[in-house]
């Protein structure tokens, strides 16, 4: 559990530091393979509809 809260750490983080327009690259490499290792450790899918979740908590964290 602990390496999936850092693993969440580090998502938000780099979601927040990402400019808009910051669609490729490195960077948006790592958001997506966080992405995949979040939603694989839920056993959800990687889909949009749970990526958006992802996103949307980003979002509402301020």
């Amino acid at each position: 559990m602990d390496q999936l809260k850092l693993k969440l750490r580090e998502y938000y983080q780099r979601i927040r530091e990402q400019q808009p327009g910051d669609g490729k690259g490195k960077a948006k490499d790592g958001v997506l393979k966080l992405e995949n290792d979040i939603l694989t450790q839920f056993g959800l899918p990687v889909s949009k509809r749970f990526v958006q979740i992802l996103h949307d908590f980003t979002d509402h964290s301020q």
